[in-house]
């Protein structure tokens, strides 16, 4: 007894047990940016736990990123009360 399926039922069937492939990251991050954030590379990968990882990243990665920044004028060192207040909100 042999059973058919639809061919749309096939086709999402052979989608979910497909290979699976992440998109590309093209343009997320400067050359520079990447200089900045590779230094923490093998520490962040050396790291065995999720709160060790997330400490690293609170404390080192994410401070040498925003100082990075705010050399460079991306960021902005003042904050507007409006855009703080939506900030404030969202957490």
């Amino acid at each position: 007894m042999t059973t058919q399926l639809a061919v749309p039922l096939e086709a999402a069937f052979y989608q979910a047990v497909g290979k699976k492939t992440k998109k590309a990251r093209k343009n997320q991050f400067t050359r520079e940016e990447i200089d900045v954030l590779e230094k923490y590379k093998k520490d962040y990968r050396k790291m065995t736990t999720t709160e060790d990882r997330h400490a690293l990243i609170r404390t080192h990665i994410l401070v040498d990123i925003f100082n990075y920044w705010f050399s460079k004028g991306v960021v902005p060192k003042e904050v507007s009360e409006k855009d703080m207040a939506q900030r404030i909100k969202v957490r």
